[in-house]
């Protein structure tokens, strides 16, 4: 069974074989040139989606995230007790951004 080859060996290889068919009066040295090119091609997005796939990952492990506080927000408010509530007389519930909604009963 053969056993696969990684891309930057198989294009120095290629590469090797088109030299010295190229020293030896063989071969088009153009086409090899070609070819390597669209090999490099190739391993250049390879390598850019693995460093794509990398980049993602890191940002959602980034060391500099911190907790959310809600109280660092300024509404500090029991919710625990929803009877303390602005307007919990009125079955409605204040959300604190001018809007409230109906509480279910």
């Amino acid at each position: 069974m053969k056993r696969p080859t990684a891309p930057l060996t198989r294009l120095r290889a290629r590469m090797e074989a088109a030299l010295i068919e190229a020293e030896g009066g063989r071969g088009d040295a153009v086409s090899a040139l070609r070819q390597a090119l669209d090999d490099a091609d190739g391993m250049l997005k390879t390598f850019g989606a693995v460093l794509a796939i990398a980049r993602l990952e890191a940002a959602a492990t980034a060391p500099d995230q911190t907790a959310f506080d809600p109280g660092a927000l300024g509404v500090h408010r029991d919710v625990d007790d929803p009877a303390e509530e602005p307007g919990s007389d009125q079955g409605d519930r204040d959300l604190g951004l001018g809007r409230s909604v109906k509480q279910s009963a």
